[in-house]
């Protein structure tokens, strides 16, 4: 299981991904097939986790208290309480989250294949402008 907050990062980094992908026109092809690749696995696990509860907040919760009470010749010297705490997890489903890191694994899958088939084609046919500015 994972927590909200890591959550909540990896849908930045996946974010961040998205937004290389479309302003980063230096190292066009295979920079940007590689955030795409790794925006769609990250994209698709987080829908995954998003449907089958993996997502969940830890709290933490007084379980238990247990008191003492110390007597000398019948008074009361000393009263301690001890406080016994314990990790409680809730599970969180959010179905419309998890449809929506689906449509995005499958957008950032079909610019995966798009800017594969855009390499192939590069490496068939090679661009002549750059050799013809220098």
């Amino acid at each position: 299981m994972i927590t909200v907050e890591i959550y909540l990062f990896l849908a930045a980094v996946v974010a961040g991904a998205f937004v290389y992908m479309f302003l980063d026109l230096e190292n066009r092809l295979y920079g940007n097939t590689f955030a795409a690749g790794f925006a769609a696995v990250i994209a698709g696990l987080l829908s995954l986790w998003s449907f089958n509860e993996n997502v969940c907040s830890v709290e933490t919760v007084v379980s238990e208290s247990v008191r003492v009470e110390h007597y000398l010749n019948e008074t009361l010297q000393n009263v301690t309480t001890t406080y016994i705490h314990a990790a409680h997890v809730t599970p969180i489903v959010d179905p419309v989250l998890g449809f929506f890191w689906f449509f995005v694994a499958a957008f950032m899958s079909i610019m995966l294949g798009y800017l594969v088939f855009e390499i192939l084609q590069e490496s068939r046919n090679p661009d002549t402008d750059m050799e013809d500015d220098v």
